[in-house]
């Protein structure tokens, strides 16, 4: 089975990265020269502790504990709900067999 490739890049000299410092040079300090007055600065951006960013907070935080309670009942309620459905259906699956129970002894 004959596999076609594609030619290899020897024939090519070339140095297609350019992001890496050439090593065996002797000038590595003049290639990076120009980095040295480059100040480090954090990548998070300082908050600023003004009133406005502090009532934004404070409402986001009341919506929060809203949208909570709003779930906390919504639960409870489906919990009940759940329960009433279970009892009725208990209590129709007895009925059931009630029924049935007295249509085969007849």
């Amino acid at each position: 089975m004959n596999v076609l490739r594609s030619p290899t890049r020897s024939g090519l000299a070339t140095n297609f990265s350019g992001s890496q410092p050439n090593l065996s040079s002797g000038n590595i300090q003049s290639e990076f020269s120009e980095f040295q007055n480059v100040n480090l600065r954090s990548k998070r951006k300082k908050r600023e502790d003004d009133e406005s960013t502090k009532q934004d907070i404070g409402e986001i935080r009341k919506q929060i504990s809203m949208m909570m309670s709003m779930l906390t009942t919504f639960g409870e309620k489906q919990q009940q709900f759940m329960e009433k459905i279970s009892s009725e259906i208990s209590s129709i699956t007895e009925q059931i067999n009630s029924i049935l129970s007295q249509h085969w002894k007849t």
